[in-house]
C-alpha cells in the first residue's frame, strides 16, 4: 500500500466456522467476509458473506485463502475438499491418507452486488489440490491457481 492511501475494503476468511471437534459437529464449511470502511462513522462493517456449495462425503474448507483484484470487482476464494481414502494401524496409532481437491470460486461485483460467476476446475483432474495458491491480476482479467502440477492460468 502506498503511503497516504486509504483502505476501503477488507476480505477475511474463517475456515471452518463454529467447529466443535469434540462432538464432530460443524455448523458450516467456512466462509469469506467482505468488510467496508464507513469513513463518516469511522467503523468497519461486514457487508457480504461468501459461501461455497456442500460436497457430500468430504471434510470441506472454504475461505482459507483468497485474492481480490485491485479494481475490487473480482474475488477468488479457495475451496478445499479432503476425502479419507484409507485407515490402517501403525506403531504410533491409526494412520489415514486423504485425497484433496480444490475448486476456487470466482465472485464478481456488478452494480454494487456480488454474485458467483464461475468455479475454476481442471478437467479430468479431481484430486489435484487446485487453488492451493491463488492470485489475480490487478485488473481481474488473469487468475493464477496453484495445483499439484504447477500453476494454471485462467
Amino acid at each position: 500500500m502506498r503511503q497516504g492511501s486509504k483502505v476501503s475494503t477488507l476480505i477475511g476468511g474463517i475456515n471452518p466456522e463454529n467447529d466443535d471437534y469434540a462432538s464432530g459437529s460443524r455448523s458450516s464449511n467456512g466462509a469469506a467476509y467482505e468488510y467496508r470502511f464507513n469513513e463518516g462513522q469511522n467503523v468497519w462493517t461486514r457487508t457480504t458473506v461468501f459461501h461455497g456449495t456442500y460436497e457430500e462425503g468430504c471434510f470441506q474448507y472454504f475461505g482459507s485463502s483468497f485474492a481480490l483484484a485491485k479494481s475490487l470487482e473480482k474475488l477468488i476464494v479457495k475451496y478445499d475438499c479432503a476425502t479419507q481414502q484409507g485407515v490402517w494401524p501403525t506403531y504410533s496409532g491409526m494412520h489415514s491418507t486423504t485425497l484433496q481437491f480444490g475448486a476456487p470460486y470466482v465472485f464478481e461485483r456488478a452494480e454494487g452486488s456480488w454474485a458467483q460467476s464461475w468455479v475454476l476446475t481442471q478437467p479430468g483432474q479431481k484430486f489435484d489440490d487446485l487453488g492451493r495458491n491463488i492470485a489475480v491480476s490487478w485488473d481481474g482479467k488473469v487468475i493464477a491457481a496453484g495445483c499439484e502440477d504447477g500453476v494454471l492460468l485462467y
